[in-house]
C-alpha cells in the first residue's frame, strides 16, 4: 500500500464523516427552536417542571431534571437567569447504524431552546 492509497482512504473517511455530519444536521435543527417546533419534529418530553437555569456554558454547567442530567454542549454560552418551568426534550436518530441523541431544554417565556447532551442518572 502506497501513499496514494492512504490518501484515498483518508478522503473516503472524510467523505463518510461529512455525510454523517450532514445527515444529522439535516435531521436535527441547526438552531435552537421553540418547544412546539421541536415537538412537531418528533422530540419527546423527558421531563417538565420548575427548575432554575441561570447559565448554560459548555463543559461548565449541568442540570438535574428528574432521572436525567443535561450538560450544556460546546459553543453554548447562554445566560438566561431563568426561574420557572423548564422542559427537557430529546430525540434519537439512527445514522448509518449509529444511534445519535440530540436534546434541548426549553425555558418558559423564552423564544428559543438550548441544545445540550442528556444522560440518564
Amino acid at each position: 500500500m502506497g501513499w496514494s492509497d492512504l490518501r484515498y482512504g483518508r478522503k473516503i473517511g472524510l467523505i463518510r464523516n461529512c455525510i454523517l455530519f450532514c445527515a444529522v444536521g439535516a435531521a436535527n435543527p441547526a438552531f435552537a427552536e421553540t418547544i412546539s417546533e421541536l415537538a412537531t419534529s418528533g422530540y419527546e418530553v423527558l421531563w417538565e417542571g420548575y427548575a432554575p437555569v441561570t447559565t448554560c456554558v459548555h463543559d461548565q454547567d449541568k442540570y438535574e431534571f428528574g432521572a436525567f442530567i443535561f450538560v450544556c454542549d460546546q459553543y453554548t454560552y447562554e445566560y438566561p437567569y431563568h426561574y420557572g418551568t423548564t422542559t427537557l426534550l430529546a430525540r434519537a436518530f439512527d445514522v448509518n447504524g449509529q444511534k445519535i441523541v440530540t436534546s434541548f431544554i426549553c425555558l418558559e417565556d423564552e423564544d428559543e431552546c438550548i441544545q445540550g447532551s442528556v444522560f440518564k442518572k
